[in-house]
């Protein structure tokens, strides 16, 4: 059995998460249907060779998005699921040639959706949320690197999307981020010379807008994050 190498993605996603992505893309290169079986858990592990825990928790997550079906038992494993329609179209979303749906455009729907995800979050945020947010500000004020710190900015609007509770939003927003971060590499670098200052002051305005319940201020805020998406090079997010 072949086995897959899996790469540390730091201030992108979590390993766990990296691990799932890579099951995805195993069952896309092997084109396998829904109910066709991957293997048992301890043969798939094997093959990413990643810690039990890791592997699990990579499982747990690929079973709540609808990706694969647990079944125990002899002839049980690892199974393509059925997964609902809200799922196949981020899949679908997702397996689009770059000639069809490009980086550059996908993040113009997502810019258009940010009102939407921004109006969610000041409406249902927690403390939990408020914090987590707090914290991935924080590591991209330390983000040296152009690139490294537009992937912790998209991380920061991922966790911010998740606090919605609109399920197509949040599928059809988080599939543009993934989208856009599979291919940051491969379309181009980060322009070197990107306001970094500028844009931590439009995110820090728009997290501690949505913590204070400030209507006003989040729409203060979306507006300068406007300015800063408006022009495509450098991609800021």
């Amino acid at each position: 059995m072949s086995q897959h190498s899996v790469p540390v993605l730091a201030g992108r996603t979590s390993r766990s998460e990296t691990v799932g992505h890579a099951v995805e893309q195993l069952i896309r290169d092997r084109q396998l249907q829904p109910g066709q079986r991957l293997g048992t858990k301890e043969e798939l592990r094997g093959e990413f060779r990643v810690a039990v825990a890791t592997f699990n928790e990579a499982l747990r997550m690929l079973e709540s998005r609808g990706v694969v079906d647990l079944r125990p038992g002899p002839g049980g494993g690892v199974f393509v699921a059925h997964p609902p329609a809200l799922v196949r179209l981020g899949h679908k979303m997702l397996s689009l040639d770059r000639e069809a749906l490009n980086v550059a455009g996908g993040l113009a729907v997502r810019n258009a959706l940010e009102p939407l995800v921004a109006a969610d979050a000041l409406k249902y945020h927690t403390a939990a949320d408020v914090a987590d947010l707090r914290r991935l500000l924080a590591e991209m004020r330390r983000c040296t690197d152009p690139t490294e710190y537009l992937l912790a900015n998209w991380a920061l609007h991922r966790r911010m999307a998740q606090i919605s509770r609109n399920p197509l939003l949040v599928e059809l927003y988080l599939g543009l981020l993934d989208l856009a971060e599979e291919h940051l590499r491969g379309v181009r670098q980060v322009d070197p010379r990107s306001p970094v200052p500028e844009g931590m002051t439009v995110h820090s305005a728009l997290v501690e807008a949505i913590a204070a319940g400030d209507r006003a201020g989040v729409a203060g805020a979306l507006r300068g994050h406007a300015r800063l998406t408006s022009d495509e090079p450098p991609l800021l997010g």
